[in-house]
């Protein structure tokens, strides 16, 4: 699993839950949030306006040897919906509105909310101020291309309008597996403000970045750079003396070279 793409998610969420015309419904990966029917027809279990956030497809090329933490690009996906169920006639006009939101029951009005939510996206994720949302540019470095499309059930039961927004985008490669985080990295701010936001979830996450701070052994080091055993050893990843394969490279001083010690 790549770390960049749960933190490019969860930032994603973070940043946008509460900030747009939807409110606090954003939803992380719901599964089947939009079902094809038997007629051909989209339908939802959602009972309001949603966002749902989704990673989906990923491609990286041209990596350096057999490093597999590089993500390369990512699609993004932000899926925006609204049923016609989800109306309510008002008392003093008598025309039907959306739930909670106050925008007439029209499909215009559909369409607005829409476009409304799609431009409310992009200013949130660019937003200077919104804590998350910086985290989520420090993980991409290009956004590549933008596809927006839209989807719609016309049936004459409860229709529903629909939009998918899919940013692919450039992120950074994961970090070294039981690796220390530099102060002010994107991956040690990622992990404090989760802490902090989302402690239900930081314990999971956790699990990604492996025992942060310990020795790491020359043979897990050997596996986070791709090395065979031959490039391992000329490199200095790998104890020369196969007596002795349980020395460690002490992490603090991983950054003057790999300093073996033994066990």
């Amino acid at each position: 699993m790549s770390l960049a793409r749960v933190a490019l998610r969860i930032a994603a969420v973070e940043a946008l839950r509460g900030r747009t015309r939807i409110g606090a419904n954003v939803l992380d990966s719901q599964i089947g949030i939009l079902d094809v029917a038997g007629d051909g027809g989209l339908r939802t279990d959602e009972d309001r306006p949603f966002l749902a956030v989704y990673t989906d497809a990923g491609k990286s090329e041209g990596a350096e040897a057999r490093n597999l933490r590089e993500n390369g690009e990512i699609d993004l996906v932000f899926v925006v919906g609204v049923m016609t169920a989800l109306t309510e006639i008002d008392p003093e006009t008598g025309a039907a509105r959306l739930i909670g939101l106050g925008l007439p029951g029209t499909d215009a009005a559909f369409e607005f909310l829409l476009d409304l939510v799609d431009r409310q996206i992009t200013a949130v994720l660019t937003d200077p101020a919104n804590e998350w949302s910086e985290i989520w540019r420090k993980l991409v470095d290009e956004v590549v291309r933008v596809v927006r499309r839209r989807d719609a059930s016309a049936g004459d039961a409860d229709r529903l309008a629909a939009r998918e927004i899919r940013l692919t985008v450039k992120v950074k490669a994961d970090p070294l597996f039981n690796a220390t985080q530099a102060e002010g990295s994107v991956w040690s701010k990622f992990r404090a403000k989760l802490a902090s936001d989302r402690p239900e979830l930081a314990a999971e996450v956790e699990a990604l970045f492996g025992t942060v701070g310990a020795d790491l052994a020359p043979f897990d080091f050997q596996r986070m750079r791709g090395a065979n055993a031959g490039e391992a050893r000329a490199l200095g990843f790998a104890p020369h003396d196969p007596a002795n394969p349980g020395a460690t490279i002490k992490a603090g001083l991983l950054a003057g070279g790999p300093h073996l010690r033994a066990p």
